[in-house]
């Protein structure tokens, strides 16, 4: 549907965990260029019955998409361990806009 995805600290617990499961599912048929950049910051425990740490959540939605057999997919995975789930998101926009969208040379 799109060809750029941003997705900043992900709650992937919500639902039992459905987009961990669909959402590689739905992103291995691309077949033009994708990009999808996963923003997550130190997060800590997510609110549900099983506790989940977010950020571990996060890397396996990175680790199940870099394992798809689609050379369209790119995965772009951002760290940020001084943000947490309410200061992360104009860092992490800031960094997906600029690696999405680079600067060309003039």
């Amino acid at each position: 549907m799109f060809n750029k995805y941003v997705i900043i600290s992900p709650s992937l617990w919500w639902d039992d965990g459905s987009l961990l499961k669909y959402a590689p599912q739905t992103l291995s048929v691309h077949q033009k260029q994708t990009d999808v950049y996963i923003g997550v910051g130190k997060e800590g425990l997510a609110p549900s019955t099983i506790p989940h740490v977010m950020e571990v959540d996060a890397n396996l939605l990175v680790e199940k998409l870099r394992k798809l057999d689609n050379k369209n997919l790119q995965v772009h995975y951002d760290y940020l361990p001084a943000e947490d789930h309410a200061t992360i998101t104009h860092q992490a926009v800031f960094n997906a806009l600029r690696l999405l969208y680079p600067l060309k040379d003039k």
